[in-house]
């Protein structure tokens, strides 16, 4: 009887050898990190730091391009701007489309592991369902053994053996036949401990694995949102970059379109210059020679005050050309303030113009003055004409006489409306007009010119 039972017990424990064998273990998985983005968050920064600069530099595009043609003006304002913005528009650009690389490549590195995540918790689940149904078997066969051991199947003692044999080799027979029988049981049992083991060791990372899927795919799910958010954003300064570029196109055809109407414009200022100087040098009085003596040494002090601005200019020094060239103290000049509140938006100094590319000398002062701040007089004199003047709209000139050997005259510019008349004689402080914009200006300001001879001078040398 105990050898008809062999076959099956010694099935039963190659099936068991089987099943542990195939049980097996399922690897991590690799994370991708997002790359740095330091180094255009920096140049970014940079970029911003030199359009606040450049931007704070745009009121002396102002100065340069006062007088000019309106159109021209507000085309090169607008060049200057997008020219400024451009690199930062660049620099957001690359930084965008980064993050956009970085959001997709994450994203695809979430999606990976998903996959590898869903894997390795499909194939727990049917290691699983094999172990289970293996393991069942190995419990049968070891149920089996105990019913067995339940009847006396494998009770036979040593006694037994002897007595119920027929012989010597039926003895050893059914003896080792017993001692196969003992170690296949007590094998069976291990296996069935490892088994139930391993089952308990691939349940508890069945379920870290789908921790691991549920948790990837809410990070899937919001690295979609990011993606399409970062992609958004990098079409976006594409856009705003596209657009600047095209502003900066459209302002260079309008500043070669304007350039005829400023090239006679300037002409126009130029000659409205030297008919002012020769009309108040007729009006003190000066021949002909002394006015040809006067041109020349102005002419040979311009041409010196150029070279030096561009020289300056060159080197990247400061312009020095507007400041107080006469030393002491204002209260010890002979000219008073015409305004009240002092500020002056522009100095008296050479200018280079940004578009026909000559020094050009802008000369007076400007002094901050909305539109109907009172203006008035510096000096006690006389008031040769308040009338509106070409560029410098309507201007109010007084004579002061002489004063230190030579004709000392102020004019008060682009004045909204007058406060005295030609012929009227003022004292220092009286009030002669209301700031404005009228001539060649955009907007409100005094424009104060101070002569000596005719000549132009840095009014700030007498106040």
């Amino acid at each position: 009887m105990n050898q008809r039972r062999e076959p099956s017990r010694r099935r039963r424990t190659s099936r068991l050898a089987a099943m542990l064998l195939g049980l097996s273990l399922v690897g991590g998985v690799a994370v991708a990190h997002a790359d740095d983005l330091s180094d255009l968050t920096k140049r970014l920064q940079n970029a911003r730091d030199k359009a606040k600069t450049t931007r704070s530099d745009l009121a002396d595009v102002g100065e340069a391009l006062e007088n000019s043609d309106a159109e021209l003006t507000k085309a090169y304002k607008k060049l200057s701007e997008t020219q400024a913005q451009i690199p930062v528009a660049q620099a957001e650009v690359d930084q965008a489309q980064a993050e956009y690389q970085v959001a997709q490549r994450e994203a695809s590195a979430v999606a990976d592991r998903l996959t590898t995540a869903k894997s390795e918790a499909q194939t727990l689940e049917k290691t699983i369902s094999d172990n289970a149904e293996k393991t069942d078997a190995v419990r049968d066969g070891v149920a089996e053994m105990a019913r067995q051991y339940a009847r006396g199947d494998y009770g036979v003692t040593s006694v037994q053996l002897m007595v119920g044999a027929q012989s010597l080799d039926e003895v050893v027979t059914e003896y080792n036949l017993s001692q196969t029988a003992l170690r296949t049981e007590s094998g069976a049992l291990v296996a069935l401990r490892e088994a139930n083991a391993i089952a308990t060791n691939t349940q508890v990372r069945l379920a870290a694995a789908q921790a691991s899927v549920a948790d990837l795919k809410t990070k899937a799910d919001g690295l979609v949102t990011t993606t399409a958010a970062a992609k958004t954003k990098a079409d976006n300064a594409k856009a705003a970059l596209v657009a600047l570029e095209a502003d900066q196109k459209a302002a260079a055809a309008k500043i070669e379109e304007r350039k005829s109407a400023e090239e006679q414009k300037q002409a126009e200022l130029q000659q409205q210059n030297k008919d002012l100087r020769s009309d108040i040098q007729k009006l003190i009085g000066l021949t002909k020679k002394e006015r040809k003596r006067i041109a020349a040494e102005q002419a040979a002090k311009e041409k010196a005050e150029r070279e030096a601005a561009a020289k300056r200019a060159a080197s990247g020094a400061p312009d020095d050309s507007g400041s107080d060239d006469s030393g002491g103290a204002h209260g010890s000049k002979y000219l008073s303030y015409p305004v009240k509140s002092v500020y002056i938006t522009s100095s008296y100094g050479w200018r280079l113009h940004p578009v026909l590319h000559y020094w050009r000398l802008h000369a007076g002062t400007d002094f901050r003055a909305y539109c109907g701040t009172p203006i008035y007089a510096a000096a006690p004199g006389k008031v040769e004409w308040a009338k509106l003047r070409y560029g410098f709209g309507n201007q109010v000139m007084v004579n002061h006489g002489t004063v230190d050997g030579v004709n000392l005259m102020t004019s008060y510019n682009h004045m909204s409306r007058f406060a005295v008349h030609s012929g009227e004689h003022v004292s220092r402080g009286q009030l002669v007009g209301y700031s404005g914009a009228t001539g060649t200006v955009t907007a409100c300001h005094l424009h104060f010119e101070v002569y000596k001879n005719g000549v132009t001078v840095n009014p700030m040398s007498m106040l």
